[in-house]
C-alpha cells in the first residue's frame, strides 16, 4: 500500500511539473536568471590509436530575455587520459587538463519548469 501511495504522490508531481501552471498565475521564465552546476564524463575507443576517457564539470549563467530565449554561458574543466594502445611503441597514459567555454542562444520549446531545449551556440576549449 505504502508503494500505490508514493507511486501516486510522484504522478501528481509530475503532472504538476508538465503542466506548469500554479492556481494563482502561470509559470514564466521572462526576465529571471538562472545558475546551473553540470556534469560530463565519457569515452571514446580507437583501436589504431588510443583511447581516451574525460571527467569534469563547471558551472554556468543563463539570462531570459523573453519567455522562450535565453542567453547562456559556461566555463568547465575536464581531466582527460589518453591510453595509447597495442599499434603504438609507448605503452604509457598521456594526462591533460580541457579547459572549456560555451556562450549559446538557447529556445525553450515549453512554458513549463521542465522543457526541452533547442540551443545555438560556439564555444572553446
Amino acid at each position: 500500500m505504502k508503494s500505490i501511495i508514493i507511486s501516486i504522490a510522484l504522478i501528481s508531481l509530475a503532472a504538476d511539473l508538465a503542466s506548469g501552471q500554479t492556481a494563482t498565475n502561470e509559470f514564466s521564465r521572462k526576465d529571471k536568471c538562472e545558475v546551473y552546476g553540470l556534469g560530463q564524463a565519457g569515452v571514446i575507443f580507437n583501436v589504431f590509436e588510443s583511447d581516451a576517457s574525460l571527467a569534469g564539470g563547471g558551472v554556468g549563467a543563463a539570462y531570459n530575455v523573453w519567455e522562450h530565449f535565453a542567453f547562456r554561458g559556461d566555463l568547465a574543466i575536464s581531466a582527460a587520459k589518453f591510453d595509447f594502445g597495442i599499434l603504438n611503441a609507448s605503452d604509457e597514459d598521456k594526462w591533460v587538463t580541457l579547459y572549456m567555454a560555451n556562450i549559446s542562444l538557447d529556445y525553450n520549446v515549453l512554458r513549463t519548469p521542465v522543457t526541452p531545449v533547442v540551443s545555438l551556440g560556439a564555444g572553446i576549449g
